[in-house]
This record gives structure tokens, C-alpha cells and sequence, in this order.
């Protein structure tokens, strides 16, 4: 474990840590690591199954202010780049910050030794540790897919593609969860397309949306009838 930064008191910005665990304890195939496409989910789906653990931790530690908290940059929807999780040939980095408690301005060390001894080994315990083979294999699957499809919309000038069956709608503003009991995604006929995909048999349908304008409208039919009726109007003059 490594510690960059400490607070100054349990009121103050936790304390920000580093846990590095060496490659001969949590091995991960060379495959996975390779395009970097690949490294990206690998390192998105170990950060979150340490998010996971991070909020089912049933683990409290007592102090003043922020005193045994722990906080985790959880990834959201997207699959992108981040530093909350970081893999290199030696290792494997998860990035935490942390509370260290006290009471008042008092260093409480029985709760420091619980948070460093129990907590944080808890977290790698049902995260780094936990996560099969098969769940990060998964991840890579679907990262290699999604490469696939980003190279066909290049190759064919398409802005987008919706998959027949996704679920667009999201459970509110602010939550990237699915909507629950959302109708799924079936694309009209005139857009359909096939997309030929790694680790899939069969070829992938959805809606292929090309350059130029698109209309996006929404659930107020007076609305939509007047911009399908405008959409008719752009797709013959363009």
C-alpha cells in the first residue's frame, strides 16, 4: 500500500491511498491486456466490482468528521479511460480515499488498525478477488464487439447504430440503470442493417443511422406527426 496524501484532521479531504497488488496474487491473461481496447474493460470491470464492494462494506469504523469513510471513483454507464483502477505488467492499482479516524483532533489508532487490517482487505477480498476469469473474459468479449462495430460505422460513414433489443430509456435523469419494463428497441426495416461481430455466430441487427440530419423527437404525437412529416420534406432536398 502506498499513502500520497494525509489529512490534516477527520474534517478535512480524506487521506488518498494507493493498493497495489503484485500480479502473482491476482493474475490476469496477457490476452486481456492487449489491444488496448481490451486493457480498458478489464481495468472497468475490476473498478466495478470494487465499487460494489466499496458500498456493501458492513465494516464501521468510529471517529469524528469523515473518520472511516471510504470513497471510490465508481465508474458510470460509460467504458472509458480512468485511474480509479490501473493495470501494468507487474500489477494490478486500485486508487482509494479514506477517512483515517480520530476523535476530535485525537489519532483513534484501535479504529485505524480496524480500517487497514479489516476494511480495506474486505474490499480486495470481494473484489479483486472475487471477480472470476470468466466475468473479465466477458468484458474483454464485449470489447472486442464493440470495436467491431465502431469500425464498420467508419467504414460505412455511419454517425450511430442501435442494436435490435436494447433498452434506450434510462431509470431516471440522473441514473444510468435501464429502465424497468422499457419497451426494447426494434429497428424500422429501412434502417436495418448487419453487422458481422467477433465471439457471435450470427450477425448483429440494428438500425444504422447515417450522416446528415437527424430528428429526434418526442413522446407528444401533434410533435411527432409535424417532424416526421418536416423529416420527409429534409430527406428529399438533401
Amino acid at each position: 500500500m502506498a499513502i500520497d496524501y494525509v489529512q490534516g484532521d477527520p474534517f478535512a479531504s480524506p487521506s488518498k491511498i494507493r493498493l497495489i497488488i503484485p500480479s502473482q496474487q491476482r493474475p490476469l491473461h496477457a490476452s486481456w491486456l492487449e489491444p488496448k481496447i481490451r486493457k480498458v474493460a478489464v481495468e472497468d470491470v475490476l473498478a466495478r466490482a470494487v465499487a460494489k464492494a466499496v458500498r456493501n462494506l458492513q465494516i464501521d469504523i468510529k471517529g469524528s468528521g469523515k473518520s472511516g469513510a471510504i470513497f471510490f471513483d465508481a465508474p458510470k454507464q460509460q467504458v472509458i479511460e480512468r485511474t480509479a483502477v490501473q493495470i501494468s505488467p507487474d500489477a494490478i492499482t486500485v486508487c482509494l480515499s479514506v477517512g483515517l479516524p480520530a476523535n476530535g483532533r485525537r489519532i483513534n489508532g484501535r479504529q485505524a488498525q480496524r480500517l487497514f487490517s479489516e476494511a480495506i482487505p474486505a474490499i480486495l477480498q470481494q473484489s479483486i478477488f472475487a471477480i472470476s476469469d470468466e466475468e473479465i473474459n466477458q468484458a474483454v468479449v464485449l470489447a472486442d464487439q464493440q470495436a467491431a462495430i465502431r469500425d464498420t460505422m467508419k467504414e460505412n460513414s455511419w454517425i450511430g447504430f442501435v442494436a435490435n433489443g436494447a433498452i434506450l430509456p434510462r431509470k431516471s435523469g440522473v441514473n444510468d440503470l435501464p429502465l424497468k419494463d422499457a419497451i426494447h428497441f426494434q429497428s424500422p426495416k429501412s434502417f436495418e442493417t448487419e453487422i458481422s461481430i467477433p465471439h457471435q455466430c450470427e450477425p448483429l441487427k440494428g438500425m444504422a443511422i447515417p450522416k446528415g440530419v437527424t430528428l429526434i423527437v418526442g413522446g407528444d404525437i401533434t410533435v411527432k406527426a409535424h417532424c416526421s412529416m418536416h423529416l420527409k420534406w429534409v430527406s428529399t432536398i438533401m
